[in-house]
């Protein structure tokens, strides 16, 4: 895949972040970072009120840019999830904050 910068950031796909707290999913999958591959799509927002973005909207937006299952997301330690999300305001416009309600 080639590289992409993301407008307004200093994101260039693919991005990687190494997990603080790696873990165990399933039987032969070790989780130690986390890869966001695209930026976000308009369709990955429906049904997300842009203007009030909760956690578990944050959730499913990571699992869209990443290509990882929602449940391979839920089990990240809540300091990996914080610099997950960070990418995420990172693709977003710059006055736009997400995570604050829950």
């Amino acid at each position: 895949m080639a590289d992409e910068t993301a407008k307004g950031s200093d994101i260039t796909l693919p991005h990687v972040i190494p997990l603080k707290f790696p873990f165990q999913y399933g039987k032969d999958k070790l989780v130690s970072e986390v890869v966001f591959t695209r930026r976000l799509k308009a369709k990955d927002f429906r049904g997300i009120a842009v203007s009030n973005i909760t956690f578990d909207d944050m959730l499913k937006l990571i699992s869209k840019s990443t290509g990882e299952s929602q449940a391979v997301i839920d089990e990240l330690d809540t300091e990996d999830m914080m610099a997950c999300t960070e990418v995420i305001n990172g693709f977003l416009s710059s006055g736009q904050q997400t995570g604050a309600n829950g």
